[in-house]
């Protein structure tokens, strides 16, 4: 007689157990499994890129802050005036001017995201030479091309506006912008006056609008022709960063301070000296 553990009965797992254990999904289960998959995807890729772009904005208020630091920097060597604010091509006729002997220097163009190759070079010098922290980080290229976004005739368009070394402000009022700002030209100035904003700019005549902080990220709006149709005679308007998302900026003052500020509190300003709202409009 066998052992009852070795009767062949006990020893053969049933019919139906087998084809339990080799039975495939069907369709329509793998159907589901892919929709809660893509389910699951679609709620956690928002908060991922959430977290990203607020990880941006941490860096961004540092770059901010080191830059500001750089001006100050700068100052000190330069008996406590900051870097002036105007174009190559109006660098070139203050020198000529200058060189003349003439009295009445010209009125020169300025634009608050723009500065002379010459002055950058001098600014990075006493900041140390690193160039990010010119730059809002996700802005990516032409501004992080060695040696700056270069814009021809004008200078090295910065990631962030610098509101110092701009002559006679506050500039005149137009139709749409009835902001002003003053310019801090020494250290010794107002301290609570703004010196950095990041870049929630654009201009009508170049069709571009800038975008650093989005809710998931940076934004740039260039040369849509179907933008340009859809927007039409309110491009002034319609070209605000406001209208592609910005949440909001890092601005920096005269005395080293540097903090985030929400859109809703943001006004209009003019960021160019002779080209009225046809230059740089910006937000702060």
């Amino acid at each position: 007689m066998r052992p009852a553990d070795l009767s062949p009965h006990r020893m053969s797992p049933s019919r139906g157990t087998v084809a339990n254990d080799l039975r495939a999904f069907t369709l329509i289960e793998l159907l589901v499994v892919i929709a809660i998959i893509a389910l699951l995807a679609a709620l956690l890729v928002p908060t991922l890129a959430g977290a990203k772009e607020r990880g941006r904005r941490a860096v961004c208020l540092n770059n901010l802050r080191q830059f500001s630091l750089g001006l100050h920097l700068y100052s000190l060597d330069q008996n406590d005036r900051l870097p002036p604010g105007y174009s190559e091509a109006d660098e070139r006729r203050l020198v000529s001017a200058a060189a003349s002997g003439s009295v009445q220097l010209p009125e020169v163009d300025e634009h608050i995201p723009i500065m002379a190759r010459s002055v950058r070079t001098n600014l990075l010098q006493a900041a140390g030479g690193n160039e990010k922290i010119l730059n809002c980080p996700g802005l990516g290229k032409p501004f992080t091309n060695p040696g700056g976004y270069y814009y021809a005739g004008y200078g090295v368009v910065l990631g962030y506006n610098y509101l110092g070394g701009h002559e006679g402000t506050p500039w005149e009022t137009t139709s749409v912008i009835t902001e002003k700002w003053i310019s801090p030209r020494k250290l010794s100035d107002d301290p609570r006056l703004v010196l950095l904003t990041d870049l929630n700019d654009w201009s009508i005549t170049e069709w571009l609008t800038f975008v650093p902080h989005a809710a998931n990220g940076p934004k740039m709006k260039q040369g849509d022709s179907r933008l340009r149709t859809e927007l039409g005679g309110d491009a002034m308007k319609s070209l605000n960063p406001m209208r592609f998302g910005a949440a909001g900026g890092n601005v920096a003052w005269l005395d080293g301070s540097a903090r985030w500020k929400k859109a809703s509190e943001m006004k209009l300003y003019r960021g160019s000296r002779l080209w009225g709202d046809d230059g740089a409009l910006a937000i702060w």
